[in-house]
């Protein structure tokens, strides 16, 4: 996944942002909670249940477009997919299928607030560092598993970005592709290949309905499904990563929305003694 990695790399902003998870109250009382660890879920797991397809499909359609002796091998890894991942809808544990965990640039966001998936009785924006989330990530990339923060591309609205994740998938796996071709489709390491690169691109694409995200992604590929929870939940690992073993040192504080909701996110605020475990708290009303 060469060509992918440094794709990524030369088109994912430089300048560091600040990241908000938007949560209900109920969320926020847990990863506020020392020894909390950041869950990521299976996508297939998650509200919008053809999202994960759309991803995947986007690769596939790119396969065929590159001439005809290729139109078979796409439709052949999207049948592929759908025996190993499930139809779309469908909801699956699997090794090749991605957990994510989802934030965004926007502050005040009117759109995540109504949106019952977000902020379900309220809620809050809880303000993640860029920076240290890559650190962290880093250091579980240390510990042997895939774990990394990548910017989400729209549909009719990043197109550039969305093709050059596309010609870079092509440029890793052209010579699997061919060697799949040859082998009539029997190299099943070939045809592996293939298949993670897939899952493991198809999280940064979005349908275009859903741009008001503005969605960065954690995103995990991980082989021990015996870790996770009945909700397709795993723990990210990141809090060992982090200053004293505290996720609250991934954060720059807490963003409220002006309303009269407030007064239950407030609340549980106050149980949690912030600047004590980190000094650079805020929260802001």
């Amino acid at each position: 996944m060469e060509f992918y990695q440094k794709t990524v790399v030369d088109i994912q902003p430089t300048i560091p942002v600040t990241l908000y998870h938007y949560c209900s109250t109920d969320k926020l009382h847990y990863l506020l909670a020392p020894g909390c660890d950041l869950n990521c879920r299976y996508l297939t797991c998650q509200g919008d249940k053809e999202e994960y397809r759309f991803g995947a499909k986007l690769l596939c359609d790119f396969i065929r477009q590159q001439g005809p002796r290729y139109s078979a091998v796409g439709g052949r890894m999207e049948s592929v997919l759908v025996d190993n991942i499930g139809c779309a809808g469908e909801r699956m544990i699997d090794p090749r299928i991605p957990l994510t965990f989802s934030l965004t640039e926007r502050i005040d966001s009117e759109y995540h607030y109504q949106e019952q998936e977000y902020c379900r009785n309220g809620g809050c924006a809880i303000a993640f560092n860029q920076q240290r989330l890559d650190c962290a990530c880093d250091g579980v990339v240390r510990h042997g598993v895939s774990l990394r923060l990548v910017r989400c591309y729209y549909e009719g609205k990043d197109t550039a970005e969305i093709t050059a994740l596309c010609e870079a998938f092509w440029l890793d796996q052209v010579q699997n592709i061919e060697r799949l071709i040859k082998s009539n489709y029997c190299d099943e390491e070939s045809g592996r290949a293939i298949l993670i690169e897939i899952c493991s691109i198809a999280p940064h694409f979005k349908r275009k309905k859903f741009d008001a995200d503005n969605e960065w992604r954690i995103v995990m590929v991980s082989r021990e499904c015996d870790k996770v929870n009945g909700e397709g939940f795993r723990a990210s690992g990141l809090r060992d990563n982090t200053l004293h073993c505290d996720l609250i040192n991934l954060m720059e504080g807490v963003a409220v929305r002006r309303c009269a909701e407030k007064a239950d996110t407030m609340r549980e605020l106050s149980r949690f003694a912030l600047q004590q475990r980190n000094n650079s708290f805020k929260v802001w009303v």
